[in-house]
């Protein structure tokens, strides 16, 4: 069976995105630098959504890539939706496919749609190019927010003219708005303290703040749930890692 397969879901049941459409992705697509993989912290990897995500990897249920496409284009236009809430864009050992990334980016054109990857762009054989990927998508109005674990890579990502989102640790306890090392905002997704609200409704008319392509503030998501304790884990070992780089750059933007 074909395991590049893809679901388009149009309306989600999942809490935070309450009602938005959102497509899974095989775990295939996702990068081998990817610090959750293995049992290290992956949300795909939690009950119930692992069994929905086994379905869609070994080709059990889903549609293949192009299908998927002309669903996302036949949403209403303005539709707010997001790709991947499990999985990551179309990519090979740690290189995204540009031109699938195109594609995805055309079909959404008119709409709201935006994602999460944990491809490489600060580092590695395929940074650069990983980069103009997703810029270009972000350009094309499909918002492509680079993943940082901790403070310290989420500086170093938001200096690469990228929307970033970075996981933090359940320490910070109940927090609204905090500032990187380097002085650039984070403003806690709006869902974790307001039952009220969702992918929906987060940011008012102006849309879901993941959503929003070049906003000067950083997106922080606290870990949760059975699989926090990893989450922390990455998240310390990470910001060990870039710490003296994030210390190091030039000003932010």
């Amino acid at each position: 069976m074909d395991s590049r397969y893809y679901t388009f879901t149009p309306n989600s049941h999942n809490r935070k995105l309450r009602g938005a459409a959102v497509v899974s992705a095989p775990r295939r697509t996702c990068p081998p630098s990817c610090p959750f993989r293995a049992g290290q912290g992956c949300y795909g990897d939690g009950y119930p959504i692992n069994i929905h995500w086994a379905k869609v990897s070994d080709g059990a249920r889903g549609m293949p890539w192009g299908d998927m496409l002309r669903h996302v284009a036949c949403q209403p236009p303005d539709a707010i939706w997001r790709y991947g809430d499990v999985g990551d864009l179309p990519g090979r050992y740690g290189r995204l496919d540009a031109g699938k990334v195109g594609q995805l980016a055309s079909a959404n054109d008119g709409r709201r749609g935006f994602l999460y990857s944990h491809y490489p762009v600060a580092s590695g054989p395929h940074a650069l190019h990983n980069h103009r990927a997703l810029q270009a998508a972000t350009d094309a109005g499909l918002t492509c927010n680079a993943s940082a674990e901790g403070l310290a890579l989420a500086d170093v990502l938001f200096a690469l003219q990228l929307p970033v989102v970075t996981v933090l640790p359940r320490s910070l306890g109940d927090w609204r708005s905090l500032r990187t090392p380097r002085g650039v905002q984070v403003m806690r997704c709006p869902a974790e303290y307001r039952e009220d609200l969702g992918c929906l409704t987060c940011g008012g008319k102006r849309g879901p703040l993941c959503a929003r392509a070049y906003r000067p503030y950083i997106i922080g998501l606290t870990a949760h749930g059975t699989k926090a304790r990893a989450v922390e884990a990455v998240v310390a070992a990470t910001e060990r890692k870039w710490a003296n780089v994030a210390t190091t750059m030039g000003d932010n933007r």
